[in-house]
């Protein structure tokens, strides 16, 4: 019956054996992307990661009924910590899926780990929770890929609308997620619709819904206003204000693509198109 020692002797050195898929390193300089994980490699490296998989789970039943069940203690658990903490068992690749916005510096902070870092020492559950506090980190999964390879798929934020408020503006996701402060450089979303008040970005779904319903009507639209957390004005590019109902919404803004279909209204002189009122439209006309 094999001892302990030269079992572990004999698991160092299968694995030493095994050729090792080739890979990009974390520390030379980049995360590396992966978009498509299908690629000439992949099946050599599933076969190698489960050929290291299966050996380890039967190298470990070998421990244990070659030295004995009763006779597996602390020391013997700890032989087996220092096999797996070795130079087989570091980090020396992350992999990362889905980010776009999110900086490799972010990434590499939050996941807390450095080159040659004990590859089961990170811990998996403390890096997603650093991870998804990330700005524009919406969720996270990581896994690990034996020997030595961290994944980390990331799902970011998608901007939806920018929030003005006491001087800010920030981007904020479909949920009403706040995403980043522009610092005032709005540019790079200026297609992004603008909501104003308080409590606009807990209300954003419903204003998101009702502008889907009707792109001919839509696409006059910059901004929309909060009105008591209770319901929005609309703003258009023509300078038109039209004040939506509390209840009701989509109702009344297909009134309006029909109104608009007919008469062309948002394209005329008219300062406000009042929808509030469930047996009557209110238009103002500009008095220029």
């Amino acid at each position: 019956m094999l001892s302990k020692n030269k079992t572990l002797e004999i698991f160092k050195k299968i694995f030493y054996k095994i050729k090792k898929p080739n890979r990009t390193t974390l520390y030379n300089n980049s995360v590396k992307e992966v978009n498509n994980l299908k690629n000439k490699n992949t099946h050599v490296n599933k076969r190698n990661h489960l050929v290291i998989y299966f050996i380890s789970i039967a190298i470990t039943i070998l421990i244990i009924f070659s030295t004995g069940v009763n006779s597996v203690l602390w020391q013997d658990v700890k032989d087996i910590a220092l096999t797996l903490t070795s130079p087989l068992f570091k980090v020396k690749d992350v992999q990362v899926l889905g980010r776009k916005e999110t900086t490799t510096s972010e990434i590499l902070t939050a996941l807390g780990t450095r080159w040659d870092t004990p590859f089961f020492n990170v811990s998996l559950k403390q890096a997603k929770a650093r991870l998804e506090q990330l700005p524009w980190v919406k969720s996270v999964n990581i896994a690990r890929k034996l020997p030595d390879t961290i994944i980390v798929n990331i799902k970011e934020k998608i901007p939806r609308a920018i929030w003005q408020h006491e001087g800010n503006f920030d981007l904020v996701d479909r949920d009403g997620d706040l995403i980043i402060d522009l610092k005032g450089d709005v540019k790079k979303y200026g297609d992004l619709p603008l909501i104003v008040g308080e409590g606009a970005p807990e209300h954003i779904v419903s204003l998101l819904d009702i502008l889907k319903t009707n792109a001919n009507i839509s696409k006059h639209i910059y901004a929309a206003v909060m009105v008591q957390s209770r319901r929005w004005n609309i703003l258009t590019k023509e300078d038109t204000e039209i004040k939506l109902p509390e209840l009701n919404i989509i109702d009344a803004y297909h009134t309006l693509g029909n109104l608009d279909r007919k008469y062309n209204l948002l394209n005329k002189h008219v300062s406000i198109i009042d929808l509030r009122f469930n047996d009557r439209i209110l238009v103002r006309l500009n008095k220029k």
